[in-house]
């Protein structure tokens, strides 16, 4: 009985002193990789915060890119009903005020047609293809665009690639969300120095 409770008390300081000796390691173990987080990055008990800015801003320009494709027997009559064609549409968008320096020819192109038979081909025209690109600005440039879509769009054999809204100045819009993400960032620090 005796030695049954001896060797249980020797088991337990046993027991107690490695306890002791892992406790004394491993905090040794972390106050060395604190100190060599220190020597190294110089810097100890730093909190990063992450601020988020968001800004909506409307926008005020509209882009239009359109193209005219004709198809004639030869190169200089495919070009010619091309260039007709590209004439309508300027005119209607000089009857629209738009600005000769906001509409731009993107590409031109002039290439032949085949027709394809039992392995074989032949010329049977020439296609001249022409891209524009109109930017429509002021305060009703969404009511223009719209009316100058529907006037180029009755002209025939006119596609409509697409349209765009863009933002003329991007540049006060970041500027605004970066001044929120600042004030959100500088918050959540506050915050925390107050914990």
């Amino acid at each position: 009985m005796e030695n049954k409770s001896t060797n249980g008390i020797f088991l337990l300081i046993a027991t107690a002193i490695l306890a002791g000796s892992l406790l004394y390691v491993g905090n040794e173990f972390v106050q060395s990789n604190k100190d060599n987080q220190q020597t190294s990055q110089g810097i100890t008990n730093t909190i990063s915060v992450i601020g988020e800015g968001k800004s909506k801003v409307t926008p005020d320009t509209l882009i239009i890119n359109l193209s005219v494709s004709e198809v004639a027997k030869t190169t200089k009559e495919a070009q010619s009903k091309a260039n007709e064609k590209i004439g309508l549409i300027q005119d209607v968008l000089e009857k629209a005020s738009v600005k000769k320096d906001n509409i731009k020819t993107q590409n031109l192109s002039v290439y032949p047609e085949y027709n394809r038979n039992n392995n074989t081909q032949t010329i049977s025209g020439y296609r001249s293809q022409q891209t524009l690109t109109i930017t429509l600005e002021g305060q009703t440039f969404v009511d223009q665009g719209n009316a100058i879509i529907d006037k180029i769009s009755a002209l025939g054999n006119v596609n409509v690639d697409n349209t765009s809204f863009e933002i003329k100045d991007k540049i006060k819009g970041l500027a605004d969300a970066r001044q929120k993400a600042f004030d959100d960032a500088k918050a959540k620090a506050e915050q925390l120095a107050k914990m």
